[in-house]
């Protein structure tokens, strides 16, 4: 590994214990009918929200990043044994990145200053609706977010990272590969309850999601409103057609276009619609002999999962 030499005084892991920093989260959340409903994110690495909370859809719905910082001795920072003057501000900054949906950008999320008395901070970045896409990288460090004075050995302008390491690193799966469906409304007074739209071309690089993909059901349909609840038995069972057959069409469409190479599965992009169809294909043990072995087989292991209540092999 090679040697690290800072050219100003950064705040490195060794440091963490001297200033009592402690980092918590990420903690998620969303609204729903004006409420705030809680993600629960403590068994897992990297984070895939589908996986999570199957109601939660990047389309349909927001998503609020919370972390929870604590710093015992915040006022070791500054001065001429810390990383930066007494008079200047230091920041909390996040970087957020995507290779997906290839964007990237870095914003202040909150602030530190000798003469406060702050030692906690709720750091919050919140997401729109329709923001977000394939898998989110997040990146918490500290920088100089305002220099009044400058003093040797110490960064000098306003923007310079004052972390030799990342505060607090992790990644949220938005489109997740597969365990969950991406689901919209239309309108269609004596139309059918529902219907499948795919716009995808290139299903081994093509994200899964909305925009590639979806089932649409019909608002105007006199059942509409009992499948949506999935209070009745019933209506537990006609959802879970649709959704047997929407992925029984898409695994045909993908598997018998031609353009796939059954050995090559395993190449998908990360969030692809092949990863997804791979996933499928996967859990459920799915025969691929024909269009129609694939969804009687599909339909059967889906079937057999929802009696036992999990997966079929547990």
């Amino acid at each position: 590994m090679a040697n690290i030499i800072n050219l100003y005084k950064k705040i490195g892991t060794k440091d963490y214990k001297k200033i009592g920093l402690d980092v918590k989260g990420p903690f998620l959340s969303y609204d729903y009918e004006g409420k705030e409903i809680a993600i629960d994110t403590t068994n897992y690495g990297e984070i895939v929200i589908s996986d999570i909370d199957s109601s939660w859809a990047p389309d349909s719905n927001n998503l609020k990043v919370k972390l929870e910082v604590k710093i015992d001795k915040p006022s070791d920072l500054f001065g001429p044994f810390g990383i930066t003057n007494f008079m200047n501000t230091i920041g909390f900054g996040v970087h957020v990145f995507s290779n997906e949906a290839k964007f990237q950008y870095s914003e202040n999320v909150g602030s530190i200053k000798l003469d406060s008395d702050q030692k906690k901070w709720t750091l919050i970045k919140e997401f729109p609706q329709g923001s977000l896409r394939g898998k989110v990288h997040f990146h918490l460090f500290m920088y100089l977010e305002k220099a009044v004075k400058k003093s040797p050995d110490q960064a000098e302008l306003a923007g310079m990272i004052l972390t030799e390491n990342n505060l607090a690193e992790f990644v949220i799966s938005v489109d997740g590969e597969g365990s969950s469906f991406p689901i919209g409304e239309y309108e269609e007074i004596g139309g059918p309850l529902w219907r499948l739209e795919t716009y995808f071309t290139e299903p081994d690089t093509d994200i899964f999601n909305y925009d590639n993909v979806r089932v649409l059901f019909n608002t105007k349909h006199p059942v509409f409103l009992k499948v949506k609840e999935e209070k009745q038995k019933v209506s537990q069972c006609l959802m879970q057609e649709v959704m047997v057959e929407a992925m029984a069409m898409i695994i045909n469409k993908v598997l018998f276009s031609g353009d796939i190479d059954y050995e090559h599965l395993d190449e998908a992009a990360p969030g692809s619609v092949l990863a997804a169809v791979q996933y499928w294909l996967d859990t459920f043990s799915v025969d691929r002999s024909d269009v129609i072995s694939v969804l009687n087989s599909l339909r059967a292991s889906i079937s057999q999962m929802n009696l036992t209540g999990g997966n079929k092999d547990d």
